[in-house]
């Protein structure tokens, strides 16, 4: 069997950018992923590029190489990736105090302008000038987040690099349940040098040197079904309506509120005090919310809203139809004439942390297992985050200023 320097399961937006640097930098390289056309939180999401949003020296150092990766990734990946500047409009409603909402935004590098009702219908046309109180306006980005996967999938085959469509089952370690149980003197002197030996898929087991996962909302429940701590690991229900095909519509900007519920949602949700629950089945952690935006892309389908729910469950049953209807009488208020739009409910999982940073780094205990996932931002971060933890992980450096304050260890986990 072979023998491959690295496999990447999950190979979205998040797994396909980290395949495609470690391949660039010389490593062999298999990435594996359930779905050949993304049947995940890349294929839905809004593509988004938070540039502006850098807050800290660390985030804000991330999103200016950020943002130049982004501009010239079409380039260096040889494909479009749909990349364009798009003013995002953060709406404020009716009932919300317009100073309130953009002091929120203060402590961001690039603060946005203030805009009254007549210009942010001026700028987008479809917004409904009875139902809100003015809006934010950002110099805001936008990526087709499938075509950027996609790119990044193709670069990684053309560099050598494979993709297995599969379903990866478990991870196979070289310690298992029975031996721990019997020998505990032997976990205690390995503690600090287990491995993960072969990983099972529904097409057989695969073995790497290094395995790093970056499988989004489905990360947790892969290294729980492995034996492997899963304590700093959570994901919310995204839904939204996808609109295939809408011609006759042409939205001008990005449009969300500027009072982002899904963040106060997944904070709320990932405390201490709530992890113990993260191990029960179906169990709603904290009341769903949902936020009214919608954005479209060059072929003019369109996505609407989010309706965000926190379920222990990955797999967890949802009424479709209950919440399509929650979705658009959201989106009613604010982009009344797209509310009705002929579209799909969709579906899928988003991993996130509890300080909403992205987890890069080693596995504490594990010497061959690593993590590259709850990207909040992927679009910002991703690019950067991929290039900078290929190049310290195959430098064989034990230490890096950024990647050292995304480890999990920020979380007190040894």
């Amino acid at each position: 069997m072979k023998t491959y320097d690295w496999i990447v399961i999950g190979a979205g937006i998040t797994g396909a950018a980290l395949a495609y640097e470690l391949a660039k930098g010389g490593a062999s390289v298999l990435a594996i992923d359930r779905s050949a056309d993304f049947a995940n939180a890349t294929r839905f999401s809004y593509g988004g590029i938070f540039y502006w949003a850098g807050s800290t020296p660390l985030t804000q150092q991330l999103s200016h190489e950020g943002i130049e990766i982004q501009r010239n990734l079409s380039s260096e990946l040889g494909f479009d990736t749909e990349f364009r500047n798009l003013p995002l409009l953060l709406t404020i409603a009716k009932d919300e105090d317009p100073d309130v909402m953009a002091a929120a935004y203060d402590n961001v590098e690039l603060p946005p302008q203030r805009i009254s009702v007549a210009e942010a219908q001026e700028i987008e046309p479809y917004l409904d000038p009875n139902n809100i109180n003015g809006a934010l306006l950002f110099q805001h980005a936008q990526v087709r987040a499938k075509s950027l996967a996609t790119a990044y999938r193709s670069a990684l085959q053309n560099l050598g690099g494979q993709i297995l469509i599969a379903e990866v089952e478990q991870l196979l370690s070289d310690l298992v349940l029975s031996d721990l149980d019997q020998n505990k003197q032997d976990l205690q002197d390995r503690e600090v040098n287990k491995r993960i030996t072969s990983i099972a898929t529904s097409q057989g087991n695969f073995q790497a040197e290094n395995i790093v996962i970056c499988a989004g909302g489905f990360s947790r429940e892969l290294l729980r079904v492995s034996g492997l701590p899963t304590s700093f690991l959570y994901f919310t229900h995204a839904e939204l309506i996808d609109v295939a095909d809408a011609r006759g519509v042409a939205l001008r900007s990005l449009v969300m509120p500027s009072d982002m519920n899904r963040l106060q949602l997944e904070f709320a949700a990932s405390t201490k005090e709530k992890d113990p629950q993260w191990d029960q089945p179906n169990l709603q952690l904290v009341p769903p919310m949902v936020d009214a935006g919608a954005v479209q892309f060059n072929d003019r389908s369109i996505r609407l809203g989010q309706l965000s729910r926190i379920q222990t469950t990955a797999n967890a049953k949802v009424d479709a139809i209950a919440s399509e209807a929650q979705i658009r009488h959201k989106v009613a208020n604010v982009l009344p004439q797209l509310a009705n739009l002929p579209g799909q409910w969709q579906h899928c999982l988003v991993a996130f942390s509890h300080d909403a940073l992205p987890i890069v780094g080693k596995l504490p205990a594990y010497s061959n297992v690593h993590l590259f996932t709850s990207f909040t931002a992927p679009m910002v971060y991703v690019p950067t985050l991929a290039k900078r933890y290929a190049a310290f992980v195959l430098s064989g450096a034990t230490s890096d200023d950024v990647i050292d304050q995304l480890s999990i260890d920020r979380f007190g986990y040894k």
